[in-house]
């Protein structure tokens, strides 16, 4: 007759105990301290840096800008009824009347922007940002985020460079921290592309204060704040479109361009 092996069991002292109530308590409390983010949030308009404004950058970074001018200055500037995605930080811009879902899963928030489809994943779970050789540069890049209380702080980087949109080099960083503040402290603008600004759908306005240092297109670090508002009852559509036909328009107006040159 074969005799089963006992039950192996951990016996806890009353000081083990102790320590492991306040371990799980400090993780509740650290839980709890976390704003809550999830849901629609549309951006109230208060402007950005855009295509051909140069005031703050260096000269690599107006050089930069003037040679993609000299190629495409005379083309449509409206590149996005060209479906191209703008990416960071030009996606959390308000304006457009785009709105942003946040999802909150373990380990990480994303969102998911109407507005050309585009998604950030911003990850939670204590992980650094991979090296060059392991993640492509992007035109959102990668972030991460850690909690200092109720403010989440999100750091992007493995930024492509980008002369379409808001202007940065492959050497941009952004930092972003998100927050909860009453609609009573914040003086909300509306705006002819903004549906709804003027009511809330509750009392709470998200902020999202964000930086930009680029070292080689800019002398100095570019700050913006934006306001959000959430949508309870909104649900985002689906933005149908494709980036390739803006890639077709400027090869297909660059070479016109050429024939004109040699005639």
């Amino acid at each position: 007759m074969s005799i089963a092996p006992a039950t192996a069991f951990t016996c806890y002292t009353p000081r083990a105990f102790l320590l492991v109530g306040l371990a799980a308590l400090l993780h509740t409390t650290a839980a709890l301290a976390e704003a809550d983010f999830s849901g629609v949030w549309m951006g109230v308009p208060n402007g950005g840096l855009m295509r051909g404004d140069t005031s703050s950058m260096s000269a690599a970074g107006k050089e930069a800008v003037a040679a993609y001018e000299e190629l495409y200055g005379d083309a449509d500037s409206e590149i996005g009824k060209f479906c191209v995605m703008n990416g960071m930080p030009s996606v959390m811009f308000p304006g457009a009347g785009y709105p942003i879902e946040f999802l909150r899963t373990p380990g990480r928030l994303t969102l998911l922007a109407e507005n050309e489809n585009q998604v950030r994943r911003i990850y939670l779970d204590g992980r650094e940002h991979p090296g060059p050789d392991d993640f492509p540069l992007t035109r959102l890049g990668h972030s991460v985020g850690h909690w200092e209380g109720d403010t989440l702080i999100v750091h992007t980087t493995l930024l492509r460079e980008d002369l379409d949109w808001t202007p940065r080099s492959d050497q941009a960083e952004i930092t972003e921290r998100f927050y909860l503040v009453d609609a009573s402290t914040v003086k909300l603008q509306g705006s002819d592309f903004t549906a709804g600004v003027e009511t809330l759908g509750d009392d709470t306005v998200m902020v999202i204060e964000l930086t930009m240092t680029d070292p080689k297109f800019y002398n100095k670090p570019i700050n913006y704040t934006f306001y959000y508002q959430r949508l309870p009852d909104y649900v985002t559509l689906e933005y149908d479109c494709t980036g390739a036909l803006w890639e077709e328009y400027l090869a297909d107006h660059l070479a016109k361009k050429q024939a004109e040159a040699a005639k």
